[in-house]
């Protein structure tokens, strides 16, 4: 896109008609596409487009008069989508000129006249008023320039030509704060004093407040021999042990939710609850080395039963004598506080009516500090943990500190006194720990923002060492030098032994993670999607409503929060307009209470839950946690819900790279291709054939592989319903053989599931996930439910020893590491595997079993490249790899798969080849596969051939004087061109196009119906387009049809339709800008110059069985090299036409 494309889409938002709200929303959407096109190149991470605007304007020199108008712009724009304000048309025109003031100056091209006239010829100004003497509860800035002891920022929610003067003068955080900060760096502003001359002084300061740091690993930065910011950094690289303290934990937990939640006058039972502890952490128990000792295992069920009775006489008596009603309690409760820039969830709280004081409990299992006789004395990371949790209670829920009663509660005692330890609010103490909290930050941005990040990520980390975070006076100490001094050394050694590559490898995926890490927390969100927790707050409630990224008035029809398995069903009222309901099964949500627009994620209590079932107008959520007290959960409320966003795979693929520096040398040095993959030709197949000769020489390669096998499926070619499932049957002929089957969805785990269940054995499995992201058919494959019947760790691990089949998604197996102490495989599978990210698959790969040898004995990957790849965050520069050591080894970029890497290199070798390619296709149509076939695989795909792609279309009566039925009845690959929507809200919706849906749709099922046809929703017609909000457009206008079979037909992105077919495809493209091909496109960079593919494109297309139908503006498509062959390809071998120009359709075309 270039300036002039910019004018005209400028041009056509003051010419159109739309409402004040869509006016702004799509001239925002066009700022937003031009400040992300000129920071496309770079490698900085914004925290929010202020930030991003901010930046473009000071690098393009902007001069300040014009920044302060496209600032005001902004802030109107914000404002009107929060429905906090209303332009008049002055500011409208104003807000204009603006934006086109912007686009003359970044692009150098002169201001179109025409569009000149209509503006205000005198630019409006609104005066800045500066603040004095007043105290501020919260302001967001942006800093521009750092001097001594004084910052000056730009307020983010503010009008001023001035920047905001911030002193750092009040205390020690605040002086050593300027150490941490940058320019560019956003900060809240907390409990703010400004003077008489505009001077702002906050009580505390926080750095980068999108990126939430959770209390717990922040609390247990906090230690009597000295607090410090790198024990997050080595909490995060290393395993969570599996012993008998973390066991006990856990069922201390569950016993406080177990006598909190009884019925008064109810008993809970000792054995019941060690058995639900049990079957919650199964591996966990039957793995523990604590455990494996008959006397070891009868102390540590002493203890757990000591604590059962502690817990149960201070739940029923000491709770009373301190003034805590467990009816009023909330269990587990959950709280996001971006003002301070945390998140958490803590055990008890219990809040007051207004003036009424209100309860904290957090249970430690473990010893309080010594001396044991203390009773006053609490642990320092569990007093930090109590102060965070305070502060937060406060900015969220208003509960004043002088009402709010913390209590640390030591279940190992049974003295009385010994157990709830009250902890009482002390600034100078929080203050120290957000400013931890601010380190943690400032490391997470060097790391990121490194022009050399491999050198800052050593550098880091050989930070990591007892004389850097132990306190002088504490060194000596023999508890430190017996204890904490061993751990941070055997810290240090994979990192100290390592070679240089695996340094430099270790180093480059540490830096590419954290960039993801931060993108995914404080990132500005990627073009037409909100990614990341901070969208919860920073995504325009407007937004949020178009992308169905919310759920909003909610109310409560069916309340079981208490009962043993925690749910509510929550009523789902009528949408109005193009909103969307973005939600399925399995997802993780935030339920809160939503009675004002201003209720927030932000300012109110939530609930962690997971979607059980969506309706029409109602939807299911499996809460976490159970709550007795229903008044927390009000039937009379309102309410909302959103998507949550956890930080698992994160932690999953930091641990995994650092478990890759201990890996044993072999799997080592083929992971870093220090030596290559080989075959043993002469190893026979049990079973001799299998399917086809096709199919029998892929198994026997994959077979003679000794180390890893590629098997590349391009669309259609059955990769894993014909290949996988053959695979297994090979290797399920030696009755030895172990094998761990996982892919990155669970989509693709089902899918991998109904495949082992076509094989002629029968093979029993473990599939290990949650029943909620499972399909109903394989839940009794869960291992809970494979489980249910053994009545002790014995009969667990022999359970777990017979089953021979192991299926999960990359972040189930990868959580579940304790299973390779049970198991060793002789193979992985891996499915889909160009979408698995090469750290994501490290600590699976590097596994050792109990006897320290490798876990998994080969590796074989399915998947193909030409499809869609691995999510990422990061754009290409930044994931490109500039060590040439890596590049030695194939890695050119840190977002490539495993499996493309492996495959690069296995092309490139004369001989032993460990790799083969499916070439023969049952799913497409030859007309339909063409283009695919010549354009992304060079003609290498042949046809099966199966019956439908041999038979003729089966509308053997077609209706009379229906033009386009006559088509539909004879055409296979189709295109209807559609026009620029001048008058559209947005970019991201085409109503034309949803109409022209809408006719297709019911054209084809009136075909169905006319030849007496089968029509299945689930089979026969899919719709691919990729924005939420065409998505909803299209629902609505098939809801208009009023055919209710219809209202079935899936409709979704083409990151959906991976994996899946239909008879029909229709891809609604909706493009009406040429910088929306960018989104629409997803190019994949080979080696051959000949062939460019389009990934999304590939998947689109191979979707179709029978009969394609593109829906496009062919004047911005064809500005895209692939999309003008394929336009070309379809004009010449297919059906073109514009849609209305088909006899009559345009009086077919739905209102």
């Amino acid at each position: 896109m270039n300036g002039i494309a910019y004018f005209k889409e400028l041009t056509n938002c003051f010419e159109s008609k739309l409402d004040i709200k869509s006016k702004y929303r799509r001239l925002r959407n066009l700022l937003e596409a031009i400040c992300k096109q000129l920071t496309a190149k770079d490698s900085i991470q914004f925290s929010n487009f202020f930030s991003r605007l901010n930046y473009v304007c000071r690098e393009l020199n902007l001069p300040a008069s014009k920044t302060y108008l496209l600032q005001t712009f902004r802030y109107h724009s914000q404002q009107v989508l929060h429905h906090q304000f209303e332009p008049g048309e002055a500011q409208v025109l104003q807000d204009i000129k603006s934006i086109g003031y912007a686009i003359e100056h970044f692009y150098q091209v002169p201001f179109p006249p025409s569009l000149l006239e209509g503006l205000p010829e005198v630019d409006i100004f609104e005066p800045s008023r500066k603040i004095k003497g007043k105290k501020l509860p919260l302001v967001r800035v942006e800093v521009i320039e750092i001097l001594d002891e004084i910052i000056y920022a730009l307020d983010k929610d503010g009008l001023s030509d001035e920047a905001l003067c911030i002193s750092l003068q009040r205390d020690e955080y605040a002086k050593n704060f300027q150490q941490l900060i940058w320019k560019g760096a956003q900060l809240n502003l907390v409990d703010v004093t400004v003077d008489e001359d505009s001077v702002y002084y906050p009580e505390m300061l926080i750095l980068e407040p999108n990126y939430l740091v959770d209390i717990s690993s922040l609390a247990e930065c906090c230690k009597e021999y000295g607090s410090h910011p790198l024990y997050y950094i080595q909490g995060r690289l290393s395993a969570v042990p599996n012993n008998k303290h973390i066991l006990l934990g856990h069922a201390a937990n569950l016993f406080l939710d177990e006598f909190v939640t009884a019925e008064p006058g109810g008993n809970v039972d000792y054995a019941d609850a060690m058995k639900k502890v049990f079957k919650s952490l199964p591996f966990e128990f039957s793995t523990c080395d604590d455990l494996l000792l008959p006397e070891k295992s009868h102390d540590f069920f002493k203890e757990t039963k000591q604590q059962f009775l502690n817990i149960q006489r201070i739940v029923n008596k000491s709770f009373s004598e301190h003034r805590i009603n467990r009816e009023e309690g909330l269990l587990e409760p959950s709280f996001i506080c971006e003002q301070l820039g945390i998140q958490g969830r803590l055990d008890y709280l219990q809040v007051g009516g207004k003036k009424q004081d209100s309860f904290v409990i957090e249970l430690k299992s473990g010893r309080a500090p010594f001396p044991a006789d203390d009773y006053s004395l609490i642990g320092m990371n569990h007093r930090s943990q109590a102060f965070l949790y305070q502060v937060a209670i406060q900015k969220i829920l208003g509960v004043p500190y002088k009402n709010l009663y913390t209590y640390i509660l030591y279940s190992k005692y049974g003295q009385e006194a010994a157990n709830m330890r009250l902890i009482r609010p002390f600034m100078a103490n929080i203050k120290e720990i957000l400013h931890l909290r601010n380190e943690i930050v400032s490391y997470e941005h060097s790391i990121v923002q490194a022009a050399d990040s491999s050198h800052a990520v050593s550098r880091l980390l050989d930070q990591v060492t007892a004389s850097n975070m132990i306190l002088p006076q504490f060194l000596p100490g023999k508890f430190v030098q017996q204890y904490i001094v061993p751990q941070l050394k055997e810290f240090q050694a994979p990192l100290q032994l390592a070679s240089p590559l695996a340094k430099a490898y270790f180093n480059a995926f540490y830096a590419f993670v954290c960039r993801e890490q931060y993108l995914g927390k404080a990132g500005d969100p990627q073009y037409d999607t909100h990614r990341g927790v901070s969208s919860l707050w920073e995504a325009a409630f407007d937004d949020k409503m178009e992308l169905g990224e919310i759920l909003i008035d909610l109310q409560i029809m069916e309340h079981q929060a208490a009962s043993g398995q925690p749910y509510l069903v929550l009523s789902i009222p009528a949408i109005d307009g193009e909103s969307l309901q973005n939600f399925r099964t399995g997802d993780i949500v935030i339920l809160y209470q939503r009675n004002q627009p201003s209720d927030s994620v932000a300012n109110k209590q939530i609930f962690k839950a997971a979607i059980e079932w969506v309706q029409p107008g109602k939807i299911k959520l499996r809460l976490r946690s159970r709550q007795h007290n229903l008044s927390v959960l009000p039937l009379e409320s309102f309410y909302a819900v959103e998507h949550d966003y956890i930080d698992v795979s994160y932690q999953h693929m930091f641990r995994g790279l650092y478990q890759f520096l201990k890996a044993n040398r072999d799997r080592a040095s083929l992971i870093l291709g220090q030596r290559q993959a080989m075959m043993d030709h002469e190893r026979p197949l049990k079973i001799p054939f299998h399917h086809s000769e096709a199919i029998t020489e892929v198994v026997r390669k994959a077979v003679q592989a000794n180390d890893y096998f590629l098997i590349v499926g391009p669309p259609g070619t059955g990769k894993t319903s014909i290949a996988l499932r053959h695979l297994i049957s090979e290797l399920l002929a030696d009755e030895e053989e172990q094998i761990l089957l996982v892919a990155y969805t669970n989509r693709a785990v089902d899918e991998i599931c109904a495949s082992l269940d076509c094989i002629d054995s029968q093979p029993g499995y473990i599939r290990v996930g949650s029943s909620l992201s499972c399909d109903p058919q394989f839940q009794p494959r869960l291992l809970h439910q494979v489980i249910a019947g053994c009545q002790n760790r014995e009969e667990v691990r022999n359970c777990i020893k017979q089953h021979r089949l192991f299926v999960g998604t990359v972040a189930s197996i990868a959580g579940k590491m304790d299973l390779f102490k049970l198991k060793h495989f002789h193979h992985l599978v891996v499915d889909e595997a160009s979408q698995v990210l090469e750290p994501q698959l490290l600590g699976i790969l590097t596994a050792k079993d109990a006897e320290h040898h490798n876990a998994i004995d080969k590796i074989i990957m399915i998947g193909d490249h030409k499809q869609l790849p691995a999510v990422v965050l990061q754009n290409d520069g930044q994931a490109k790899i500039k060590d040439e050591k890596l590049h030695a080894c194939g890695l050119t970029s840190l977002n490539k798969s495993l499996f493309e890497r492996w495959l690069l290199m296995e092309s490139s070798k004369m001989e032993n080849r460990c790799f083969a390619q499916l070439t023969v296709q049952g799913r497409m149509h030859p007309e339909i596969a063409a283009f695919p076939n010549r354009a992304f695989y060079g003609g290498a795909l042949q046809l099966v051939p199966t019956q439908h792609q041999i038979a003729q279309l089966p509308y053997l009566q077609v209706p009379g004087n229906n033009p386009l039925a006559s088509i539909l009845a004879k055409e296979r690959l189709m295109m209807f061109a559609s026009h620029e929507q001048k008058n559209a809200k947005s970019n991201k919706i085409h109503e034309e196009e949803a109409r022209i849906v809408a006719s297709l749709v019911r054209e084809f099922y009136l075909l169905y119906q006319h030849n007496n046809l089968s029509f299945n929703p689930a089979k026969t017609i899919g719709i691919i387009t990729p924005y939420r909000a065409q998505i909803a457009l299209i629902k609505r206008h098939i809801h208009s049809l009023d055919i209710a079979v219809l209202n079935d037909i899936v409709v979704d992105t083409v990151e959906r339709f991976q994996g899946s077919q239909r008879d029909i495809i229709l891809y609604a493209t909706c493009v009406n800008q040429g910088y929306q091909m960018d989104y629409l496109a997803n190019m994949l960079e080979g080696s051959d110059p000949d062939q460019v593919v389009d990934r999304k494109l590939n998947v689109a297309i191979t979707r179709a069985k029978q009969q394609l139908v593109i829906i496009g503006n062919p004047g911005v498509l064809c500005q895209h090299m692939v999309y003008k062959a394929f336009i070309n390809h379809i004009k010449d071998k297919g059906y073109f036409s514009d849609f209305n120009s088909v006899e009559g359709s345009a009086l077919k075309t739905p209102a």
